[in-house]
């Protein structure tokens, strides 16, 4: 078994206390340790889900019934090494230069404020001189699929390339390419209350005809979370925010596996320069200005002036009961969330720093962590 901290110690009281969750509803679980292997056998099929009429989670996503049930995520092994036996520090290191500054990708998570960081970037990419790529993509990308990508960033006919669509965390420098990478993530237990409800609106199914059975759209998170359906299986059907950053790996998407969450939070700090966060997004315009200047220069002026906000979808409030069920299912997301908001709040309070060393040394302009007071390990993009 490996302990790891939950996302914060009263929450984790509360997590199993009984009269908010309900013992007839809920089989406790008082451990505070995560299994140090795969909890789960692999499945090659994904369930049809509860009141559906026939429909999968892949269908629901893409907006067309396939009657494709294959699993997207690979029967492979996890990349684990002894080192992620130790704890993951986060840091305030910028590590774009040890990435190749001509490509950066953002694996958006699905409900993390992506409408609002597209708006940002397509804004830019006249005045920071890049070329945008765009597209919808599975979530989980093998390997040929991997190259295939790669060969088709490298043909752009731009000296800078921004690619974005949502999927899983691949191992990029296995297929000779270290691009920048960026992310934004939400409060876990918003982004899902959020997406199971956007999931049914009617703006997002328009004038499609073919659709769920109508028991589907109106079912309720409740019932969902406690009549045992599919969809609302985290992990084993609906995807964690952990699996975008650990990988394709079955492993990845187990919500119990503290490999799983170690080997996301290793990601995070060595490969991502900027994760951002929904709640903050003014200060991940912020942190992506000053880690990442050469593609994101201007950021924070456009969004405060065009007060650039996510879009956003109604739904009714939950009840303690609910609340409660998402903080058990979803504590390896909710404990990444953490990691996360630790490196954001590092990083931001390294960016203060810098720029108030260069106010009282009277430096002119707009300070950029390429100023040799910052890390060793930043680069300024702006020449490019």
């Amino acid at each position: 078994m490996i302990k790891i901290s939950l996302y914060k110690q009263k929450q984790a009281e509360q997590i199993h206390t009984e009269n908010l969750v309900g013992k007839d509803n809920f089989n406790q679980d008082t451990t505070v340790e995560y299994n140090s292997m795969v909890e789960n056998p692999y499945h090659d099929t994904v369930p049809i889900l509860y009141l559906s009429g026939g429909w999968t989670e892949l269908d629901v996503g893409s907006l067309q019934r396939k009657n494709n049930r294959k699993q997207q995520l690979l029967n492979i092994s996890l990349p684990y090494t002894s080192d992620l036996d130790h704890e993951i520090v986060a840091s305030s290191q910028n590590i774009t230069a040890k990435k190749n500054p001509s490509y950066l990708i953002y694996n958006r998570a699905p409900k993390c404020g992506s409408s609002t960081m597209n708006s940002v970037i397509k804004h830019l990419k006249k005045q920071n001189k890049f070329a945008l790529s765009h597209e919808l993509q599975a979530h989980v990308i093998n390997n040929q699929q991997t190259k295939n990508l790669v060969n088709k960033l490298k043909k752009i006919k731009s000296r800078k390339v921004v690619y974005d669509s949502h999927f899983y965390y691949l191992q990029w420098p296995e297929f000779d390419f270290n691009p920048i990478l960026i992310n934004v993530v939400r409060d876990p237990i918003e982004r899902q209350i959020s997406k199971f409800y956007y999931q049914r609106s009617e703006k997002r199914w328009g004038n499609i005809t073919e659709r769920p059975a109508p028991e589907w759209f109106n079912k309720t998170l409740e019932f969902c979370l406690f009549s045992g359906d599919p969809e609302c299986q985290f992990g084993d059907v609906e995807e964690l925010i952990t699996t975008y950053f650990c990988g394709t790996a079955w492993e990845c998407g187990d919500r119990k596996s503290g490999r799983a969450l170690q080997l996301a939070k290793k990601h995070i700090e060595e490969e991502y320069s900027v994760v951002g966060i929904t709640e903050d997004l003014k200060n991940t315009m912020v942190l992506l200005e000053n880690y990442i200047p050469g593609y994101f220069r201007g950021a924070s002026s456009y969004f405060s002036r065009e007060k650039v906000r996510e879009n956003t979808n109604a739904h009714p409030p939950q009840n303690d009961k609910v609340v409660q069920k998402l903080k058990s299912e979803l504590r390896i997301d909710l404990e990444l969330y953490a990691f996360i908001q630790q490196r954001f709040n590092i990083q931001l309070q390294h960016v203060n720093t810098v720029k108030k060393i260069s106010r009282n040394q009277n430096s002119v302009g707009i300070i950029s962590l390429s100023h040799n007071l910052a890390s060793k390990y930043t680069v300024d993009l702006g020449q490019l």
